[in-house]
């Protein structure tokens, strides 16, 4: 918990709260992709999967094109049966 006393510059990364901008959502069904979840991202147009712990900034300007990796799969499955 951040206490009022204490200075920002001195608040360690634990202390932190996460800010709105922190949180990646899935662009299929809007939840918040954890940092050691797995997840798709299209770059260049091409899926690629990866998670935040692993490729830490990566998917930091990718917001409209993350997906959970499961939500992503369901929608291939979806865009097959439709075809």
């Amino acid at each position: 918990m951040k206490h009022s006393s204490t200075p920002s510059s001195q608040t360690s990364v634990l202390e932190r709260e996460p800010q709105v901008s922190d949180l990646l959502h899935c662009h299929s069904c809007g939840d918040v992709i954890g940092v050691y979840e797995p997840l798709v991202t299209l770059a260049d147009g091409v899926p690629r999967l990866t998670s935040r712990a692993l490729e830490p900034g990566f998917t930091d300007h990718l917001h409209d094109t993350c997906y959970h990796s499961t939500c992503f799969e369901h929608l291939g499955a979806v865009e097959q049966s439709s075809e």
